[in-house]
């Protein structure tokens, strides 16, 4: 049965509830690598495909998650079976404690319908909250040529730029084939950053581009800056979605990495943005057991920022429909935390 909540007179519709609540469960895998210790949400996957026919029935990928005003929102990709003529859409959840979240009833919040260049759909959702507004990086559906930017002061209501901000490159060019989904921007340096996946005949890798007004935004001429594993590496295939915050006097990147075997997250840190150092201990975290819902991959790290924890939100699946999982983690003792936006607040954690 679906109600009906109110949270700051937004209106929401609850999730179905997936099982029963189980035991905190801390995956062997998720949890032995390095320093993190990661604490399983009993409720996953905490966003599931919502109904049978419901626009996002099937999947539920690429989280995108601020902590504004003690409220958790998260903007994410959703789509049903294709033979239902649904199209890839990005819709809202609503939660008050990363855990149990709600979605907006008047989902999905963004459709493809805004311009030939979206070409009916839209994927990969980016927010960030920059000067009492919130600004989405998003890309054009499956074609991924184009990376489009939307501005809303509430987070529901959206107004897309008329034009794509990044595109891919020209023949040739590391991003000639397709751009994937953008790490949500960064201010640092007296400017504005945002680190994206692309792909050319050499594959995967990931690249930066700049703006100083949020409008226009410039490619790097030494794209890319981040590379795959060598052969035989758990990350050789594909380095993809990017998420970059300030950390030290330098920066850090979660990442998604993929090879034939394995489908996990990874970190790297920089001290310029452009020149990256792979974490010796990757990947720091990987799928479930392999009967779980999320036991085929983990990847699309969405991250929120406490004084003394990390909260993970990403994309899991087995076999066929994606959901969208939570784990928590105390933040390691060496890890310096720096001007951490979320909330609108900036601190320093330990």
């Amino acid at each position: 049965m679906e109600t009906n909540k109110v949270i700051q007179g937004v209106y929401i519709t609850t999730l179905r509830r997936i099982g029963a609540v189980a035991t905190l469960v801390v995956l062997l895998f998720q949890a032995s690598n390095g320093q993190f210790q990661w604490e399983m949400c009993p409720q996953n996957p905490v966003l599931p495909g919502e109904s049978l026919l419901g626009w996002d029935s099937h999947h539920v990928v690429q989280p995108s998650v601020v902590l504004n005003n003690g409220i958790y929102y998260m903007w994410y990709r959703g789509w049903a079976e294709y033979w239902l003529g649904t199209l890839q859409s990005i819709g809202l959840a609503i939660s008050l404690n990363g855990t149990e979240w709600y979605r907006y009833a008047k989902n999905p919040v963004l459709k493809g319908d805004l311009g030939d260049w979206t070409k009916g759909e839209v994927e990969n959702p980016s927010v960030a909250w920059i000067n009492d507004t919130y600004f989405m990086f998003f890309t054009n559906g499956e074609t991924s040529k184009h990376i489009g930017l939307a501005t809303s002061i509430n987070g529901m209501d959206w107004e897309p730029y008329p034009e794509p901000v990044i595109s891919i490159g020209s023949e040739g060019d590391w991003d000639s084939e397709r751009v994937h989904k953008c790490c949500r921007i960064l201010e640092w340096n007296e400017q504005y950053w945002t680190w994206y996946g692309g792909k050319g005949d050499a594959g995967w890798s990931i690249g930066v581009a700049t703006s100083s007004d949020l409008k226009k935004w410039k490619k790097l001429e030494s794209n890319p800056v981040f590379f795959c594993g060598d052969e035989g590496e758990w990350d050789s295939d594909a380095v993809l979605t990017p998420f970059v915050f300030l950390v030290g006097d330098g920066l850090e990147m979660w990442y998604s990495g993929r090879s034939d075997s394995v489908n996990a997250l990874g970190r790297a840190f920089s001290q310029d943005g452009i020149h990256w150092k792979k974490a010796s201990n990757n990947p720091i975290f990987g799928p479930g057991n392999p009967d779980d819902w999320d036991g085929s991959c983990a990847c699309d790290a969405a991250l929120v920022f406490t004084p003394d924890s990390i909260k993970l939100w990403y994309s899991g699946h087995i076999q066929y429909d994606w959901n969208i999982g939570h784990a928590i983690s105390p933040i390691p003792e060496d890890m310096n935390l720096v001007n951490i936006r979320d909330d609108d607040v900036e601190y320093k954690a330990k």
